[in-house]
């Protein structure tokens, strides 16, 4: 291509200095058939020298680009083992994740846990315990092994063999530390129950719910303006520390009624009530408020609020022969 547009600009050239020499001479003549000759002894030599030059320029370009495609192909010769070694390192890690990705784990926190045993409880670590920390592991072991032989001893002891001074100082300790774990039960004895403003009717009686349990006291007339005592005493068996949702229901029921409906009612929640029971100023005596659930039978008695009065102790608190009743 080069040579065939070179020919050609050449051959344009060539025109117009015919048409200029034509223009400056006028007729041809005797130069002008001189000039035509040189032109046409000139023309074959710059013609192979043109040509000369563009095969060597095709030459040189020839070998450049054989030497590129042999460098191409040493590169893509060294690359290729690499590629395979780096996939044959990438497969077998995939395929070893994918058959036991849950082996892995559960062996790591095996091991976890034992090296935490080692050095923990048998300081056989790979760094032994400082001097503090070997103190303080060695009370938790002494505390946990205490533990757990006093606790196989409550359980073989017998339940029927009066309980020594001893032992019920120890049963009152291990009830505390219960009690401070949030574990422990208190055995609350509600007595002394009396209930003032009590609008006249029929006779009735008083009801704790509690759960699933229900106790009930005897049967007292229902005069107006008379304070009715139930001389029962009622015992409960609450958790530590107590909850809001828990209550205990104090009813007054109509013994008269088929359906023994409630005159009126409250409820107390086991926080409250613990709260109470551990009074600081040690109280025992409390009053409620209760709330009717029949109407009035007078205008007047709507007046008087309705209260209930009762005791609060827990039953380790209380005298050998309030115990036996």
């Amino acid at each position: 291509m080069r040579l065939r547009q070179e020919s050609s600009d050449l051959q344009l050239l060539r025109a117009e200095e015919r048409g200029a020499s034509n223009s400056d001479s006028g007729p041809i003549g005797a130069n002008t058939v001189d000039s035509q000759l040189s032109e046409e002894v000139l023309r074959p030599a710059s013609l192979h020298g043109d040509l000369a030059e563009l095969r060597a320029r095709e030459a040189s370009l020839t070998s450049d680009n054989g030497n590129l495609r042999s460098q191409l192909r040493r590169w893509q010769s060294g690359m290729a083992p690499a590629v395979q070694t780096e996939a044959g390192a990438t497969k077998p890690s995939r395929t070893g994740a994918e058959v036991s990705p849950l082996g892995g784990v559960k062996k790591e926190a095996t091991s976890l846990l034992a090296s935490t045993v080692k050095t923990y409880v048998f300081n056989s670590g790979k760094e032994p315990l400082d001097n503090r920390a070997n103190a303080i592991r060695i009370l938790i072991l002494f505390m946990c092994i205490n533990g757990v032989f006093f606790l196989t001893w409550r359980s073989w002891e017998g339940q029927r063999a009066p309980l020594t001074k001893f032992q019920s100082r120890v049963r009152h300790m291990e009830s505390s530390a219960l009690r401070l774990l949030g574990r422990g039960r208190y055995e609350v004895e509600v007595s002394e129950l009396q209930v003032a403003n009590l609008p006249g009717g029929s006779d009735v009686f008083l009801c704790l719910q509690f759960g699933d349990s229900q106790q009930r006291t005897g049967i007292l007339k229902r005069p107006p303006a008379v304070v009715l005592r139930f001389q029962e005493r009622l015992r409960l068996q609450v958790s530590a520390p107590g909850s809001e949702s828990e209550t205990c229901k104090f009813c007054i029921k109509n013994a008269r009624s088929p359906h023994q409906d409630e005159v009126a009612s409250f409820e107390l929640s086991t926080k409250d009530l613990l709260r109470r029971l551990h009074s600081k100023h040690g109280q025992q005596y409390f009053s409620f408020n209760l709330q009717l659930q029949e109407p009035p039978a007078f205008d007047n008695a709507a007046v008087m609020q309705p209260k209930l009065s009762l005791r609060l102790r827990e039953a380790k608190d209380l005298e050998p022969r309030e115990r036996r009743r």
